[in-house]
């Protein structure tokens, strides 16, 4: 069965030909092409005042936030169970002073990082805060994984915040080791 073209009226000797032999137009009608895929939103334009009251909010918080964390930690301590504990895990007078004492010292000396690394994740947090993305849990991990590739002037914060959390890994695990050897 022959067909003839609708635009220069020639004879289509082919069945199945989807264009015309003589003036190269198309037979049928083709689907209009889908619209390109949007393009992801830039990330807003890094303003150097944002980051300035960041770091100020942020050191003054983050060193709030540790004094809290060691007032609680003091706190747990005065509890008469954690002494006899604490005697059991370091002798009845480690370094020639109290188990208390000892450990209060030892926190100290061990969480003197802490407002470093927190004043780090403060300004990281902000700045997803600003992104309206989730900055806490796991969706704020994720985004403490690629703050780097959205804003370059938080790299060296993600690293600082990454290894402040390697370090408490490594100190929670450590001190599970230790009592779980000890029994205590």
């Amino acid at each position: 069965m022959e067909r003839t073209c609708p635009h220069c009226a020639s004879q289509i000797p082919e069945a199945g030909a989807i264009f015309c032999p003589s003036c190269k137009r198309a037979l049928v009608e083709f689907a209009p092409a889908p619209p390109p895929p949007p393009e992801e939103t830039p990330p807003p334009p890094f303003n150097v005042q944002d980051l300035v009251q960041d770091w100020s909010k942020a050191r003054g918080t983050a060193a709030f936030a540790s004094a809290l964390m060691y007032a609680a930690a003091v706190f747990a301590s005065m509890d008469p169970k954690a002494d006899r504990r604490f005697a059991r895990a370091f002798g009845p007078e480690p370094l020639g002073m109290s188990p208390q004492l000892f450990v209060l010292l030892l926190l100290a000396i061990l969480s003197l990082p802490l407002p470093w690394v927190l004043s780090h994740y403060i300004v990281i947090f902000m700045q997803a805060r600003r992104d309206g993305l989730p900055a806490l849990g796991l969706a704020g991990l994720l985004y403490l994984f690629d703050v780097d590739q959205y804003h370059p002037h938080l790299r060296r914060s993600k690293w600082i915040c990454m290894g402040g959390l390697l370090y408490f890994v490594l100190i929670s695990g450590a001190w599970i080791v230790y009592t779980v050897r000890l029994g205590v």
